[in-house]
């Protein structure tokens, strides 16, 4: 009887080796993907901060314009100058609308490239993994 387990322990002890270090490389696995996923997030988050700051300072100078605009309007002699006024002003406001539009998606772009990167990796090593454990 002694022997039947002494003949079945080592194979066991052996499993129970394997299987724990499998929970180890799952485990040390999953903190990696949480801290990806943690990267991703500050990166986003950053972007989105910037992207805001962007936004706030462009309807900051907008509002200064428009305000500026309307006290100049306020001082026109003919409805010429009005219409001059006006149409300067609205071409004004096209061109940087087209440039911080360009600018905030250019940001959103980089922004979410840079945050796909750790977990791009993640998938990588993932791949490699199975790859090598099926190799």
């Amino acid at each position: 009887m002694k022997l039947g387990s002494d003949s079945s322990a080592k194979p066991m002890e052996h499993g129970m080796k394997a299987a724990a270090a499998q929970i180890e490389k799952a485990t040390a696995m999953g903190k990696e993907n949480v801290e990806a996923v943690v990267q991703s997030t500050t990166i986003m988050a950053k972007g989105c901060e910037e992207m805001s700051k962007n936004l706030w300072s462009w309807v900051q100078t907008l509002t200064e314009q428009s305000m500026a605009t309307s006290k100049q309007a306020l001082s026109v002699k003919t409805l010429r100058e009005l219409v001059d006024l006006q149409s300067a002003y609205m071409r004004d406001l096209v061109d940087q609308s087209m440039t911080e539009t360009t600018k905030i998606s250019e940001i959103g772009a980089r922004v979410a490239n840079q945050a796909m990167e750790p977990i791009n990796r993640r998938v990588h090593d993932f791949v490699e993994a199975v790859r090598t454990k099926a190799a």
